[in-house]
């Protein structure tokens, strides 16, 4: 039990002599104050004397009341005085209490990825920026390639970085782009390919209706439409033996 009451004793002590409060002055909205590292951002406020703030990213509602304190994201916070003149206008001075100092590249018992990035770092996919856990959109311009030719793809230098996709305007030859507003005059990209011309053979009209029609015919009809021509050409034949027979009979 001693030993225990010793422990708590050994780490609650440093946290006390660590801990650091300050009085802001009169914050409107948007407005910022800063203690030990961590970032306190008005956001809006009501005319009940709430505030809604954001510590490092993380929002949460701070409420009036004589020794009322609210600890959003490792900053505690009080409100000491409010005026509400209107939605976007007010006046609220704040005790705030940090435990720890963030930004001394110490990530100590109190701190975490969460409350303090800049000292106990980000999870792998994310990056600590303003002290707050980000994903990044892109790393290159590469990223941010929209597979669309009239564009200028870019990945912002600022974190957090992201992309953005610009419509090209300018008439510039050989960008792969042929905007709306430009053409062949003023833009080599807006000239069109020549269109390969297939060329026809000419044939006669008797030939061609002849392999359409027999194309149109089952293949059945075709074979007895030529046994029909020969049975025609066999009586003919046939006829004129007949004919010259009969011619030579008659004449002797």
């Amino acid at each position: 039990m001693k030993k225990a009451i010793i422990f708590l004793f050994l780490v609650l002590i440093p946290l006390v002599f660590a801990a650091k409060t300050e009085t802001t002055k009169e914050l409107n909205i948007n407005d910022t104050a800063t203690v030990y590292g961590k970032t306190l951002t008005v956001l809006s406020a009501s005319s009940m004397g709430q505030l809604r703030v954001s510590v490092d990213g993380v929002e949460g509602i701070v409420r009036p009341g004589i020794n009322r304190t609210t600890d959003i994201n490792e900053m505690y916070i009080e409100i000491l005085n409010f005026t509400y003149v209107d939605s976007e206008n007010i006046e609220s001075i704040l005790k705030i209490t940090v435990n720890f100092e963030c930004g001394d590249k110490s990530c100590n018992i109190s701190e975490t990825s969460v409350s303090c990035c800049t000292d106990c770092g980000c999870e792998e996919n994310l990056k600590c920026i303003n002290n707050l856990c980000q994903k990044e959109e892109c790393v290159i311009d590469w990223d941010c390639d929209d597979n669309n030719n009239c564009t200028i793809d870019k990945c912002s230098t600022v974190p957090p970085r992201s992309c953005s996709n610009t419509p090209i305007t300018q008439c510039i030859s050989n960008d792969t782009c042929c905007p709306s507003a430009c053409g062949p005059e003023n833009d080599a990209d807006c000239i069109k390919p020549v269109e390969e011309v297939t060329v026809i053979e000419e044939r006669p009209v008797e030939e061609v209706a002849e392999e359409t029609e027999k194309a149109e015919q089952p293949e059945d009809k075709v074979i007895i439409s030529e046994r029909r021509k020969g049975t025609i050409i066999a009586v003919v034949v046939a006829l004129l033996v007949v004919v010259v027979g009969f011619f030579i009979l008659t004449r002797k």
